[in-house]
């Protein structure tokens, strides 16, 4: 794979309802591996890694409850690790950026309202460096989270302050691909959104990028869905955020799945988004 080198990001793995430590080893393996490029850790390592943070939502409670102490909790201590990194000697990489890969619809409900957290928000404004923040969105019915999750960035500014010199350019690109190996030739859908700076100090340089990754067992997104929804961003952010929407129908790297439907397609679909 023709890629640059991956310096090694602070990374969220935001886990499912139900979710343990031990059904995130794999995702921390692999997160460990491409930031390294090499082998992923040998077995009975610390599982979280030295950049890596597991979060959990807490119960079925606090899914229904944003403000529940669990919840709280939970949020505080994500905080509390970021602070440390961030003021580990031995950690400084501050423009390796962040990584936020966030499961199911109880990661992506979580995810918002970490985004909404003032001070979490400024962390990862801090700690986000040249290379921003990236979000994978892995495994979600439909496009009403990713959006939610994208939206709550944006409102929040983490990367859409816009000045007379700094214009915004949002990048959009949608994707169908055709997963192989099944009884129905079914499709995957894929969204990159990329947001960038431009300007004369910081020309093009990514700020926000997003991944929505859906496997073969997931819900098909309808491509009107997705188009409807970007002209609505379109028309929200009228003239003056200058954004452009581009869409490319045919994707030509490599096919997006599950990991535990196609580990080598989605391990490739990963670090092709991290690298690129």
């Amino acid at each position: 794979m023709n890629v640059a080198p991956l310096r090694r990001p602070i990374t969220l793995l935001l886990g499912w309802l139900g979710c343990q430590p031990r059904h995130l080893e794999k995702y921390v393996s692999l997160h460990q591996s491409i930031a390294r490029g090499t082998d992923a850790e040998r077995p009975g390592r610390d599982v979280r890694g030295r950049n890596i943070i597991l979060a959990f939502t807490p119960s079925p409670l606090g899914l229904l409850c944003p403000l529940s102490r669990a919840r709280q909790t939970e949020a505080e201590q994500i905080r509390a690790r970021m602070r440390q990194l961030m003021h580990s000697e031995r950690d400084n990489e501050h423009d390796a950026g962040v990584v936020v890969h966030a499961f199911s619809n109880n990661g992506f409900f979580f995810l918002c309202e970490l985004l909404r957290d003032r001070c979490f928000a400024r962390q990862l404004e801090q700690f986000g460096g040249s290379d921003g923040l990236r979000l994978i969105l892995d495994s979600a019915p439909g496009p009403i989270s990713p959006a939610a999750v994208i939206e709550s960035a944006v409102a929040l500014g983490l990367c859409a302050r816009q000045t007379a010199d700094r214009p915004l350019v949002l990048r959009a690109v949608t994707s169908y691909l055709a997963l192989s190996g099944m009884a129905r030739r079914e499709r995957s859908l894929r969204l990159v959104f990329e947001r960038r700076w431009t300007g004369p100090r910081d020309l093009n340089r990514p700020r926000l990028r997003v991944l929505c990754l859906h496997g073969r067992n997931d819900r098909v997104v309808p491509l009107s869905e997705v188009d409807a929804w970007l002209r609505r961003q379109q028309a929200r952010a009228g003239n003056s955020a200058r954004l452009t929407f581009t869409r490319v129908d045919d994707f030509e790297g490599p096919h997006c799945a599950l990991l535990k439907d196609e580990p080598d397609k989605y391990r490739d679909a990963v670090e092709l988004f991290l690298r690129g």
